[in-house]
């Protein structure tokens, strides 16, 4: 008699106990399909993220896309056993594009500060060219006779010394956006 409630408890345990493995396969097989899903969107995320570093464009607009990249592997959501290797690959390829990113914009800052050296040597030049101008002016106001003749040589040296202050003015933002 008390075999044949220990064989029903039995049984009523084993059944749960067997449902509850079920549900347990079920919710890992559900789980790692998920994971999978979750790699493969991943490795679709580096594949484009390699693509943006092999363009070598490093536009606003392709910089935003990589930014991109990364909120979307944060929504993305885990890929199990595969996270690890995934992100370490997505993050190599990330940092490459970047450190690319860094040394274009370094390369582009030289040839800025090149160019605009360049500029202010000539404007700097044609502002010493200006000055012997206006010196020679000047000098040549001695020996003019006529009013009419003073007049023409004054009106030249002020348009001089207007357009030196310009080139002055301009060699003095040259200056200071170079130091920056």
């Amino acid at each position: 008699m008390v075999y044949e409630h220990e064989d029903a408890l039995w049984n009523e345990f084993n059944e749960a106990r067997q449902a509850f493995f079920a549900n347990r396969s079920k919710h890992y097989e559900e789980l790692h399909a998920t994971q999978d899903t979750h790699f493969e969107a991943k490795k679709e995320l580096v594949a484009q993220a390699k693509a943006l570093v092999e363009s070598n464009d490093f536009s606003k607009a392709t910089t935003q896309k990589m930014v991109a990249l990364t909120t979307e592997w944060k929504k993305i959501g885990s890929a199990g056993k595969n996270e690890d290797g995934i992100w370490k690959e997505f993050r190599s390829v990330n940092d490459e594009y970047f450190a690319n990113l860094r040394q274009y914009n370094e390369q582009k800052q030289f040839e800025w500060r090149t160019r605009m050296q360049e500029v202010r040597a000539r404007k700097q030049e044609l502002l010493n060219n200006q000055k012997r101008q206006l010196k020679r002016l000047q000098d040549s106001m001695v020996g003019l006779i006529s009013q009419r003749e003073v007049d023409e040589v004054e009106d030249r040296i002020e348009d001089k010394k207007e357009f030196i202050a310009e080139l002055e003015a301009s060699i003095a933002d040259i200056d200071a956006k170079l130091a920056k």
